[in-house]
C-alpha cells in the first residue's frame, strides 16, 4: 500500500527554501542601504567664493537734509565799486594865493585791487565884487592830497555883468586817478583864490561822486 502525502498544513517544501532566504537576504540589504543612505557624512571642505553678482537698481532719493548755516561773505567781484558825498549850505571861504580844502566834499573810496576811479563833482561856488572893473576869480580842482590846487584845475571868474555884490557859479569837475593796489583813497575839492583887493569867493555846495574799475 504506497505512503500517504500530507495536504495543505505548515510544512515547507524543500526546495523552496532556498527561495524564500534569498528573498529575505535582498530585504536585509535593502534595509541597510536606506538606512547607509540616511546617515549624514563628514562635511566637506568650503568652496571657492563664487563670482559677485551684479549691482542692484538704485533706491530711491533720500529726503533734503536742513538748511546749512550763511557763508561768510566773499571778496569784492569784479564789478564797480562806487561812493559819494554831499554837503550844502555852507560859505567857507577859499583863501586867497592858498590852497583850501573843501571840507565835507571829499568822496573815500577802498578797493580790493588795481584799477582806475573816475571823480566827478558838482560844486557850487559865490564870489564876491566890490566893483565893474575888478572881479572875483579862482582855481578850483579835484584831487588826491589837500596840497595840489594848480594840476588840472578850473578857472572861475565870476559873472561879470553881475551888479556889484554876489554871483554864484556852477561848474562840474570830472578827473580820473590810476589806483596801483588795493586800498582806502580819498578824493578832495580844492581851490584856491586868485582875487585882487576884496573880491573873495566861498565854497557853498558840491556833490562828489567816485565809480571805480577795476583792472
Amino acid at each position: 500500500m504506497p505512503p500517504s502525502s500530507s495536504v495543505g498544513g505548515g510544512g515547507s517544501s524543500p526546495g523552496r527554501l532556498p527561495l524564500i532566504l534569498g528573498v529575505v537576504a535582498l530585504i536585509l540589504g535593502a534595509s541597510a542601504l536606506g538606512v547607509a543612505l540616511t546617515q549624514s557624512g563628514h562635511t566637506g571642505p568650503t568652496g571657492a567664493q563664487g563670482a559677485s553678482g551684479t549691482p542692484g537698481s538704485a533706491g530711491t532719493p533720500g529726503a533734503p537734509g536742513a538748511r546749512g548755516a550763511p557763508g561768510t561773505n566773499g571778496t569784492p567781484g569784479p564789478g564797480a565799486v562806487t561812493n559819494q558825498s554831499s554837503i550844502s549850505g555852507v560859505g567857507q571861504q577859499v583863501t586867497n594865493s592858498a590852497c583850501t580844502v573843501f571840507e565835507g566834499a571829499q568822496v573815500n573810496l577802498t578797493v580790493a585791487r588795481a584799477g582806475i576811479a573816475v571823480v566827478t563833482s558838482a560844486i557850487l561856488i559865490i564870489q564876491i565884487h566890490n566893483s565893474n572893473t575888478t572881479y572875483a576869480q579862482a582855481l578850483v580842482n579835484l584831487n588826491n592830497n589837500t596840497t595840489d590846487c594848480l594840476s588840472h584845475a578850473l578857472y572861475v571868474l565870476a559873472n561879470t555883468g553881475a551888479p556889484i555884490g554876489s554871483s554864484q557859479t556852477s561848474v562840474t569837475l570830472v578827473r580820473s586817478f590810476t589806483i596801483r593796489a588795493a586800498g582806502t583813497y580819498t578824493f578832495y575839492v580844492n581851490g584856491e583864490d586868485i582875487s585882487s583887493g576884496t573880491n573873495t569867493s566861498y565854497f557853498a555846495s558840491a556833490t562828489t561822486v567816485v565809480v571805480f574799475y577795476p583792472s
